[in-house]
């Protein structure tokens, strides 16, 4: 997934898709604008004003929380854009973990994420029970996000920190609002894509034992093909050393990118 730009934020951009919002992160950037304002406007539960270094502790320490959301720019000048973020979620017995079981569920959700109009217009939409998105009411379920430029001394203008994040994955969806939990490697986050009892021809990446590869669903289906290739190809032999360390090191980004705290390699 990706922030969400002030240049991006237009309103033909935002209409058919959905994005994901990190509701802690609009708390903590709230709460750091009123600290560096006056810490003393900040107290404890007592009324007890708390050292700034400890409010970062907090900050730092609060978890990141995730929704689903509709988004509409409701006000907007050349420095400024208010977004409106409808929260929704879908009707579904279990996560997208579960659902998305094989690779043409995981591509279709993706579509939808991004381009509701266009999953739409798939054949495979009739044949695949997409579950329901419905609006969320009461409190809470509205938002208004503030999308700012920063003027540097330079006077060259930089995006502020976004809440907001577009271009979204299953594997986002797991790793940020499903706890990581993975109906095909539970949190392994590899498998051993001979021993899957068919389940690794679902999303195109059997083949032999003996090999760790990336889990399609938590891990991504691209990413986990382009890993089984690479497997695939040094099967018998040992991969050349720069060749290996370059693949690791992609293997410990993608780790790092979901927040899985799994060891590799």
């Amino acid at each position: 997934m990706k922030p969400l730009k002030f240049g991006k934020a237009t309103a033909s951009f935002l209409s058919d898709r959905l994005l994901l919002f990190n509701t802690s992160a609009m708390v903590r950037h709230y709460l750091g604008n009123l600290l560096a304002k006056d810490s003393t406007r900040a107290t404890s539960k007592g009324g007890i004003p708390l050292p700034p270094e400890l409010w970062d502790r907090i900050l730092a320490d609060c978890d990141d929380n995730f929704v689903f959301v509709k988004p509409a720019i409701v006000s907007e000048t050349p420095t400024r854009k208010v977004i409106r973020c409808q929260l929704v979620e879908f009707d579904m017995q279990h996560g997208f973990g579960v659902f998305a079981e094989n690779d043409s569920i995981v591509y279709l959700c993706e579509l939808f994420f991004n381009s509701m109009s266009k999953a739409a217009e798939k054949k495979s939409i009739s044949e695949i029970a997409m579950p329901r998105l419905r609006e969320v009411s009461g409190p809470g379920s509205l938002h208004d996000v503030v999308l700012e430029k920063d003027r540097h001394a330079e006077g060259q203008e930089a995006d502020k920190p976004s809440c907001l994040f577009w271009d979204i994955d299953i594997p986002d969806v797991i790793a940020r609002m499903e706890n990581g939990w993975c109906g095909f490697c539970g949190t392994g986050r590899f498998i051993c894509p001979g021993c899957t009892g068919g389940r690794a021809d679902r999303f195109d990446v059997f083949m032999g034992c003996g090999v760790l590869l990336a889990c399609p669903l938590c891990m991504g289906v691209d990413f986990a093909q382009d890993h089984k290739d690479f497997l695939r190809y040094y099967y018998s032999e040992t991969a050349p050393e720069d060749e290996q360390r370059e693949m690791d090191r992609a293997v410990q980004e993608r780790l790092k990118e979901l927040g899985y705290c799994v060891p590799w390699p």
